[in-house]
């Protein structure tokens, strides 16, 4: 993971969204949260005696803790 790539993919999903928006759906917006900080997930990783990849840890200390989207589709014909 990079910066570049996370930016796309944030545009990507901002892109859905507009669609979205255009046609009417219900829809809630993206909501990104802060990442956490490596102590918080070593300790998280102590914690629960478990490993994560290393990747993920990167994700989410770097990038986000999280994605928050509720997506409804209705009315489609």
């Amino acid at each position: 993971m990079n910066n570049e790539i996370w930016s796309n993919w944030i545009r990507r999903i901002e892109w859905i969204l507009n669609i979205a928006k255009k046609r009417n759906w219900d829809y809630s917006e993206l909501t990104v949260k802060e990442p956490i900080s490596r102590r918080s997930f070593d300790t998280l990783e102590k914690e629960l005696n478990l490993t994560y990849p290393e990747d993920f840890k990167e994700v989410l200390t770097k990038y986000s803790s999280g994605i928050l989207l509720q997506t409804i589709v209705s009315n489609i014909k």
